[in-house]
């Protein structure tokens, strides 16, 4: 096994076990506790336990993805941080990160926003510059 496959199954490992103890976390709690935490991070409570599940990572092609079409995540989290949120819950949930990745990794199409991205839409709201 490469250095590269040890570092990718080693951070497979780790959000696994990150998602496992959050998981658990929220299992823990009295129903009225889950539902006032989903609450306050504006998802229902199965959401936030199907989101919890995924790790804390779920997200984390988000930023590339905001870079890649000329946005700035730092100053969309300043001036409408509820639209991150709801990008960032819709990024953590989405099915075709092996996709998203491949295609952040290839420059050549980095720079646009693909029919399979579900934020394609909120994204091009914010002025994305595709090119």
């Amino acid at each position: 096994m490469t250095d590269s496959n040890n570092k990718s199954l080693a951070r497979w490992l780790r959000d696994r076990w990150e998602s496992r103890n959050a998981t658990a976390e929220l299992e823990s709690l009295a129903s009225s506790d889950l539902e006032r935490i989903a609450h306050e991070v504006g998802v229902g409570s199965s959401e936030l336990r199907e989101i919890a599940g995924l790790g804390s990572h779920a997200a984390d092609l988000l930023p590339r993805r905001m870079e890649a079409v000329g946005l700035d995540a730092a100053e969309v989290a300043r001036t409408d941080p509820a639209t991150l949120h709801d990008l960032q819950r819709v990024c953590a949930m989405c099915a075709s990160k092996g996709q998203c990745i491949h295609d952040l990794d290839h420059p050549a199409s980095a720079g646009t926003l693909p029919d399979y991205c579900l934020n394609r839409d909120t994204l091009r709201e914010l002025g994305v510059h595709e090119s």
